[in-house]
């Protein structure tokens, strides 16, 4: 049975953080760490982190701390024990406060980090572009959790290539068997860093359900503790930085663009035109309505409003394409789902609860801006309210209190 210390709000049990110099010599330093940070994001191959540290034992030169230590993190947070091994990246902000004691900040990175900064390979490679991607990753780091299929096949020579450019190059021009986006990142929560798509997170069960609860003391004996576990898992803090950002997704292409497409061996150019509802599927209901006109025509007619070109090189390879020789519907697709993932962003600060993380889906409830005036009206603000995808990650632990700092990102909107 859990102990109530690790599942009420934030609270967690046998926080540790160890650091390991190259001559084997291990030091507890949980005394000395004032703030750890761990972050994550779907745009990430890697996690990083920074411990900010109080020091008046001298472990900054005594062990000493030069960047090529090792770092492992250990907490548990409701009946999951955490055991995170990081790297040193780097010391920051050093300062003397008196005769006895020191602060600075230890930047750390996953271990896949510095062992592409001394890799390099040179290789051809052809096939699906998932398959690519995860053979790149397994023969130099572990097994990658692969979760999406299909999408374009390619040829692709890699002359003295570090691992995670070869990735990102790969990544870029490929996509899954729903012409969705690829993603690879790494969660404190998952036991391998993963491969997947904008379509398949989407389309996951919700990981966890969030009311923007306000905490008010309504014991009648001032009691504030009776019912801490019912504000388990709760937000906060919630706003919205930014939405619906149309200039800008105009400018980009999202919803209609014209493509010229230039095969380089047969010196010949095609254009062809893209049009969002036409080639791409908006999952849920589309925040742009679909008869918004400027000077009378309809917003998916501006075709030219954005012009992109497409590289291909048909004479390159016997069979397949080579690495930018996708078809140029494909491309635009893509892109479009890339410009609207964030159509809506959303922070939130709330209680750490096992399991969310970047990539995953979470639900928020919110509240409208508008009284309770009767049984009718609904506290619910259907048009914001829903699934929105964790996009990035702050696990957050200070003075024993673990919590987390989600951005949030959806492409739709509610019921309207």
């Amino acid at each position: 049975m859990a102990n109530i210390e690790d599942i009420a709000p934030k609270q967690i049990s046998g926080y540790k953080v160890l650091i390991t110099s190259l001559n084997g010599t291990t030091v507890d330093i949980s005394p000395l760490v004032i703030e750890t940070s761990i972050f994550e994001s779907i745009y990430s191959i890697s996690m990083h982190g920074q411990l900010v540290i109080a020091d008046n034992s001298a472990v900054f030169s005594d062990l000493p701390i030069v960047g090529q230590e090792k770092i492992n993190i250990q907490f548990i947070r409701n009946e999951v024990d955490f055991d995170l091994n990081f790297v040193v990246s780097g010391i920051e902000d050093l300062a003397s406060y008196n005769d006895a004691t020191g602060a600075y900040v230890i930047t750390f990175t996953s271990e896949s980090s510095l062992v592409n900064a001394v890799s390099t390979f040179s290789k051809s490679l052809s096939g699906l572009g998932i398959d690519i991607i995860d053979r790149i990753y397994s023969d130099n780091f572990e097994k990658l959790d692969v979760k999406v299929s299909g999408g374009n096949s390619m040829n692709v020579i890699m002359p003295f290539t570090k691992p995670f450019a070869a990735i990102n190059m790969i990544q870029q021009e490929s996509y899954d068997s729903n012409k969705s986006p690829l993603f690879i990142f790494d969660t404190v929560f998952d036991d391998a860093v993963q491969l997947t798509s904008l379509y398949a997170m989407q389309n996951q069960e919700t990981s966890h359900k969030i009311s923007n609860i306000i905490n008010n003391n309504v014991e009648i004996d001032g009691e504030s503790s009776r019912d801490m576990l019912k504000h388990v898992g709760e937000a906060y803090h919630i706003e919205m930085p930014s939405a619906y950002n149309v200039f800008e997704q105009i400018d980009d292409g999202t919803f209609a663009s014209s493509i010229d497409t230039i095969d380089i061996a047969t010196k010949s150019i095609k254009r062809d035109t893209f049009n969002y509802l036409d080639h791409d599927v908006v999952a849920g209901t589309d925040y742009m309505h679909r008869n918004f006109k400027i000077n009378d025509k309809l917003l998916t007619k501006y075709t030219t409003a954005n012009v992109s070109t497409n590289y291909v090189n048909t004479k390159s390879f016997d069979s397949l394409n080579n690495l930018y020789g996708n078809d140029s519907y494909a491309k635009a697709t893509v892109g479009s789902k890339l410009n609207r993932i964030d159509t809506i962003e959303i922070y939130m600060h709330m209680d750490s609860v096992a399991g969310v993380a970047a990539g995953k889906i979470v639900e928020i409830d919110f509240i409208r801006f508008a009284p309770i005036l009767s049984d009718k009206d609904s506290p619910k603000d259907e048009m914001t309210s829903g699934k929105y995808l964790v996009s990035s990650l702050r696990h957050h632990i200070k003075l024993g209190e673990y919590t987390m700092a989600l951005n949030l990102v959806r492409n739709n909107v509610g019921i309207v």
